[in-house]
Formats: C-alpha cells, structure tokens, sequence
C-alpha cells in the first residue's frame, strides 16, 4: 500500500469500486498509410457516423467503407471529436488479411473485437500529472492508444475518472509516464452526485467547441472571416 496516503484515505480507496476487468486494448492497424485517413480527406455521406447520444444499442453500419477511429488523447477530454477515419471496407476483411499475411502481429487478433462501435472511456496510454479520459462522441473502432474501459454506465463513469482524485491515486501506484493495463483495472470509481448534470454541461459545451473548428466533423461555417 502507497506509503504516504492517510489512513482515511487508505480506507476509501480499499473499499472503493474498481474499474476492475472492464479493460480492452485496442487494434493495432500495422500500416497507418494504407488504413488511416484524416477527416478532412473523406466525404461525410462515406463516413459511417452514428452519434452514441442517439441510439440505444449498437446499430453501426461495419459494412460502411470508412470508420470513425479513435486515436490518442493528444489532451483530450470528456469527449473525443473523432478526426482519424479507419477504412473498414467489408468489416475489415482487408485489415484482417494483413494482420494475418503478416504473422498476426499487431494489438489485436484478427477475430476479436474488444468494444468495436460500443460507447466505453478511452484512456490516455500516456500521462505524467494528470489522467485523460474521454466518451466517444461517434460509434467507432479504436486504436491501441485509444485503449478503453467499457462499464454499463459509462457517461458515470466518465465523471468520475475525470475526479482529480484519479490522477492523484494514478500516479501513486505507477508514477511513470505509461498507464499500464494493470494500473487502470486498479483505478477506484468514486460516487459523484448530480453527474448528469456534469456530462451534459460537458456535452454541450464540446459540440460548441468542435463546430468552431475546420478539421472537426461538426465544424459549422459561420461566415467568420
């Protein structure tokens, strides 16, 4: 047990919920310039886009050439806006015969699917004083850096990593710049009261800020000049 915490919070911590198991990595393509494209290269109407805040399930289109695909934070948080797109032709088909012709390699089996197109909190793989974590706006696939943890109550959830607590006990148990797996089912998931009223000031404050700008998906054109 980390030495400098009270025993108050020691207690706290140790009775806590846990993120637990509810931990995937994400695909590891193996050849970004065959497979990745930026929103800016691709039409919308061939973009698959399917906003969580929508629909109650998982009705993504995999057939739908191109993907939304979550990437590194890059200092994102709560929402993620989405500007790598994934080419997904066929449900992957393509991508799975390269992972395949090359060994397998790669974060991700070909026959696996560890949340694909399912809301869940993507983790920064990379932090040093703070921990980022973010909702994804659109159903997509998500890279290996854009590993997640899936819950039933993921917009919760959301709230409540973004606790500074959390980045206080994350850099207790692993103060290096990696956010190993490990550490991340170790996480405690504090009860945050009124959360719904967090998320959705968070919501809409985000979908202001991305319409402002041009490389975003929601980017509105005002006629500012």
């Amino acid at each position: 047990m980390i030495y400098w915490w009270t025993e108050s919070f020691r207690q706290w911590y140790l009775g806590a919920e846990k993120v637990g198991e509810n931990v995937a990595v994400g695909l590891n393509t193996t050849d970004n310039f065959r497979f990745l494209r930026s929103i800016t290269e691709i039409s919308k109407n061939k973009i698959n886009l399917i906003p969580h805040s929508e629909v109650k399930s998982d009705s993504a289109n995999r057939i739908i050439k191109f993907q939304p695909y979550l990437t590194g934070s890059k200092g994102k948080r709560w929402f993620d806006n989405h500007n790598s797109i994934l080419l997904w032709e066929n449900n992957g088909k393509e991508k799975f015969a390269l992972h395949l012709l090359k060994g397998g390699g790669g974060a991700q089996s070909a026959t696996r699917d560890p949340g694909y197109f399912r809301q869940g909190i993507a983790y920064s793989y990379i932090g040093t004083e703070d921990f980022f974590c973010r909702l994804r706006k659109y159903q997509s696939i998500f890279d290996v850096s854009g590993s997640s943890i899936f819950v039933e109550n993921p917009e919760e959830v959301q709230v409540a990593l973004s606790s500074r607590i959390i980045p206080y006990v994350s850099q207790s148990i692993n103060p290096t710049i990696n956010n190993q797996v490990g550490d991340i089912k170790n996480l405690p998931i504090p009860k945050v009261k009124h959360w719904k009223d967090y998320i959705e000031r968070a919501r809409v404050l985000y979908d202001k800020e991305f319409s402002k700008d041009e490389i975003n998906i929601e980017y509105e054109y005002r006629g500012e000049v």
